[in-house]
């Protein structure tokens, strides 16, 4: 058999082997709706989203699904990864698309998957204390729903909307002890679909009365003839 033949063979199973353990949505799941909010302070410290889009949605009430949470301040880049779990480790969430479900917490470690990844981008956040800044961001990420006994359900996600952030500082009061200094970080992104742009209706109108014109002066030429 020749080198080509065989690892051609190679290459159709690992294929079939990958399509056997999940299966991927070729279109991105887009997110109309809801947000995500995290807080890290003394007072505070906070990790929750409800989001939703159509015939999907997504809840996250968690410790600790934020990686590296106060580079939103600096580099404007934000992870965020949530998994399956012990109830303990967190208040958990749920995912669901279409009639297909999964929950963030089961009480059991071991049971079908159910996790997800996402990334938030937005220009840095200012860092001035007590001062509220707005900022575009796009989010995208991946979703995966474990089913027992089939292929995992991996689906891309992604969306866009507006981060709110501010920095506050505040002191942590725990007597006999001096008083001790605290920022606390605060980032709200709400997600919305975006609208179309003045500029953009403004070249769909022109593009709509150029190809009504033509139509018309096609007809007066054919009328002539």
């Amino acid at each position: 058999m020749k080198r080509k033949q065989i690892i051609a063979i190679i290459l159709v199973g690992v294929g079939m082997l990958s399509a056997g353990a999940a299966e991927t949505l070729a279109t991105p799941l887009l997110v109309e709706q809801g947000g995500f909010f995290n807080s890290d302070g003394i007072s505070t410290i906070e990790n929750r989203g409800a989001f939703s889009g159509d015939n999907f949605a997504v809840s996250i009430f968690d410790f600790g699904t934020g990686v590296g949470f106060q580079e939103v301040f600096t580099t404007g880049i934000y992870d965020v990864a949530f998994e399956r779990g012990p109830f303990f480790g967190g208040f958990g969430g749920t995912i669901q698309v279409g009639d297909v479900s999964c929950q963030t917490f089961g009480g059991v470690l071991g049971g079908p998957d159910c996790s997800g990844t996402l990334r938030f981008i937005s220009q840095p956040l200012t860092l001035v204390p007590d001062i509220f800044h707005e900022a575009p961001f796009t989010m995208t990420g991946q979703l995966v729903l474990g089913q027992v006994g089939l292929p995992n359900l991996i689906f891309d996600i992604e969306g866009s909307g507006i981060v709110t952030g501010a920095v506050h500082d505040e002191t942590f009061l725990l007597p006999p002890l001096p008083p001790i200094p605290v920022t606390t970080y605060i980032a709200n992104y709400r997600f919305a679909v975006p609208e179309p742009s003045s500029a953009l209706l403004l070249f769909t109108g022109v593009s709509a009365l150029l190809v009504a014109r033509r139509r018309r002066a096609s007809a007066g030429l054919r009328d002539r003839v």
